[in-house]
This record gives C-alpha cells, structure tokens and sequence, in this order.
C-alpha cells in the first residue's frame, strides 16, 4: 500500500474517536489542584462575571458564512481580512453560579455542563492583505484609504480590548491558538472553559486560524497554519498598542505552535535588525516587533507539532522566544497525533515528544543555561489519542493553572511541585495525582 495511503488509514483510525460530538460535549474535568481544597478558587471573581457565560474575545482569519438568522459563522475558508468579536460560550442550561463553581471543585459532578455558543457577533474587520500598493518608486507607498482604514479597525479593537479590562482586577490578555482538525467552535470551547478555571481572570482571546474539521485536513490545515501567521502578528501589534493591557499570555496547541513560533520568531528578528528605529510591517498600525516582545508574558506549547530538528535551526538558533518572560513546552510520548506526525514526515522527533535520552549531553548542558525555558514531560493518562492532555488531563491543568495563573515557578519551593529530572534543571515530569501526589 503507497505510504500516502496507508498516512490517511491511520489518520482516520487516531482521529475518529475524536471527530464527533465535540460541539456539544461538556466541561473539561475538574483540575486536581481544586479537589478536596479549603480554599474557594473562585472567590475573587467579580460580581459580573458570575454567572455560566463566558463573553470571548474572538480574532479570526476564518472565512465567514452567511446563515438564515442573520447571525455570523466561521468555517475553514481562508480570509484575506482578519475579524474580531464576541461569542458567547454557554456553561450548562440555566445553571446558577454556586451549582456552577461547587460542580467545578468536584470530580463527580450533580448536574450536566455541556458547552454551548449562545451568540457570535462580529464587531470589526480590518483591510485585506497584503495592502494596496500605488507606488513603489523610492519607497513603497499603501493606498493611504487602506491604512487609515487598517488604523481605526486596531483602534476598536484596542477600545474593545480596554472596555474588557476596565472590570479585571489583572491587566493581561489570555490568548489560546487552537490546532489541527479544530473548527472554531472547539477554540472558542477550549478558551472558555480553561479561562473559567483560571478564576476568570483578565480577558480570555482565541486567534482561531482557518483549519478544517474533518478527518483528513492535515495537509490543508499545515497550508492555513503558514497562512495566518502575518495575521497572528498584526493581531499582537494591535492589542500590545492597547495602553491598559499589561501582559500578554500566549497557550498554543498542536499546529498552532508553529504558528506561534514562526510570529514570534520574524518578530525577534524585526527587533534586533539594524533598523529597528520602525521595525512595522510597512503601513502595520500598533507597537512595533520590540513593543510586543515588551508585553509578552509566558508561551506556553502544548503538544508542538514541529519538527525537532527544524526547531532546532529555526527557534532555537534564533533565539525566537527570547523576548518572552518564561516559555513553557508540555510534551508527552504516549501524544499518538504526534506520533503519527514523526512518521508521517519520517522526523527523528517532534518537539512535542522529546525526550533528554535523544538530546546529547552537549545540547543538555546549553539548556541549564537558558533559564526561561522549561520542558514539562505529561506522565499521565492522555486517553485515546493523547493529544489534548493539556486540558483532558486534571493533573496537567493543574500546572498549566499554576503556571498561567499564579506565575509560578517550577518545583516544589515555588509552589509547582514538579518531579525534577536528575540530567536536566529545566526538564520536568508530571505524574498522575499532580499536584497532591507530587508533594509527598
């Protein structure tokens, strides 16, 4: 059987199990570290924002599609002119918030919370790309309508962005980039729900990028994921022009952590290049490369389906995530997607699976030296596929709270009681009962 063929049998062998119901299924599992604890974690959340909706800050490059009522729908079409607005994710029918926060403190829960979108309304979208060009005699000139236009749309979104955060108690952006063989309802669920058990703290942002949801768009969504990454880059120069925004937290799963790595990587070398006096991308309203790089918080890579050694030769040579407070990757070898990618491209490894007993002792000893950079090794069960443990897995989720949260450190004195790995300080394990178990 050609290889190409036999590729799509086991695509459709690892991804069935995951392909129907997931517009309709429920709540993530309670994470570990809110089991059996005195304290409320939802305590501190204001009076507004108690309730079981969750109002999302959506940005998008998905096509849009009409409907019978009016209302707006995104599905996997590729859209030169990137949208922003709101959809409203609806936590259980009718549930009131003390059923709501006691059902989110417990494993077994008294009353049903499937995840539902109430309302998505599209407030702004900005000029297509690449911007008109009506000279380019000594210097390239854009259609000044175009930029003016591309202006006031990043002005409304920074005022939407504003009026947000106006009510948040924390100043800082919550932004999920979802991954392959998702359709935009599974970001906007995934945002909502781990927004919900980050306390509902500051705003919760999904860059949904157009990727298919069926059983054999790898290819396509490999294509799209190289599309979106210019219009991921004007989204972070808009919102890091936002005054009231403090930081920006970026979580990136599968295939979106090649798109935040390849942003973040043309933005670092935007920063360091000679001129960086107006390192915009020409006409690109916001903060510049080095303006961004100043509000990111932590980037956090959840099951990177990259390619080791690419990664390699263009992240680490470059240095792509340096301009980030603390980087954090989650990887596991029991991951079967990317399991099934390292054959697929015949790659020694993907980042999301590395194990040190691949990594030489020279490469280990450079990480000791990168003091921003973790590696968490997800030793738990992942399920079936085993992609989406950073959410489906309550030990995992606990730290990715811990982390997202409270900024948290690894080991065990700062609070993350990680298992330390004897070859590596900056390689670590989670294992089931996390973070309880790993206390003892």
């Amino acid at each position: 059987m050609p290889r190409r063929r036999i590729a799509l049998t086991v695509c459709i062998i690892l991804v069935l199990p995951a392909a129907f119901g997931c517009n309709h299924r429920p709540l993530m599992p309670t994470p570990n570290l809110y089991i059996a604890q005195e304290a409320n974690p939802f305590a501190d959340v204001p009076h507004h924002l108690q309730n079981n909706k969750v109002d999302v800050l959506y940005v998008t490059d998905r096509e849009p599609k009409a409907t019978k009522n009016g209302s707006v729908e995104y599905g996997h079409g590729r859209s030169t002119s990137m949208a922003f607005g709101s959809c409203i994710v609806e936590i259980g029918k009718d549930v009131e918030w003390g059923v709501l926060v006691e059902n989110s403190r417990t494993r077994k829960r008294s009353v049903s919370l499937p995840l539902k979108t109430n309302r998505t309304t599209e407030h702004a979208r900005f000029p297509a790309t690449p911007l008109s060009v009506i000279s380019a005699g000594a210097g390239i000139e854009l259609d000044p309508k175009e930029v003016k236009l591309e202006k006031e749309i990043s002005g409304k979104l920074d005022n939407e962005l504003s009026k947000r955060l106006e009510t948040a108690r924390y100043k800082e952006a919550f932004v999920y980039i979802h991954g392959f063989n998702n359709n935009f309802e599974d970001s906007v669920f995934v945002t909502a729900e781990l927004w919900h058990f980050l306390g509902r703290r500051g705003v919760p942002i999904v860059y949904s990028w157009p990727a298919k949801r069926d059983l054999m768009s790898y290819g396509y969504d490999r294509e799209s994921s190289e599309f979106t990454v210019f219009h991921f880059k004007q989204f972070l120069r808009a919102i890091a022009g936002c005054g009231d925004l403090q930081k920006i937290h970026v979580l990136a799963h599968s295939r979106g952590t090649g798109v935040a790595a390849s942003a973040f990587r043309e933005l670092v070398i935007a920063a360091t290049a000679s001129r960086e006096k107006d390192d915009r991308t020409a006409g690109s309203p916001g903060q510049t490369a080095r303006g961004v790089l100043g509000k990111v918080g932590n980037v956090v890579l959840a099951a990177a389906d990259i390619d080791m050694e690419v990664a390699s030769q263009r992240l680490s040579a470059e240095m792509a995530f340096m301009g980030a407070e603390r980087v954090t990757i989650y990887l596991s070898r029991d991951d079967k997607a990317i399991n099934f990618a390292v054959w697929l491209f015949e790659s020694i490894a993907r980042l999301g699976e590395l194990s040190l007993r691949i990594i030489s002792p020279d490469r280990i000893k450079e990480l000791e030296v990168i003091d921003r950079i973790d590696f968490i090794d997800a030793q738990v069960n992942t399920g079936f596929l085993g992609h989406a443990y950073f959410h489906s897995s309550p030990a995992v989720s606990s730290d990715l709270i811990l982390l997202l949260r409270d900024n948290l450190s690894p080991g065990a004195e700062h609070g993350r009681p990680l298992t330390p790995d004897k070859r590596s300080t900056r390689y670590w394990s989670i294992e089931k009962g996390y973070p309880h178990a790993n206390k003892k």
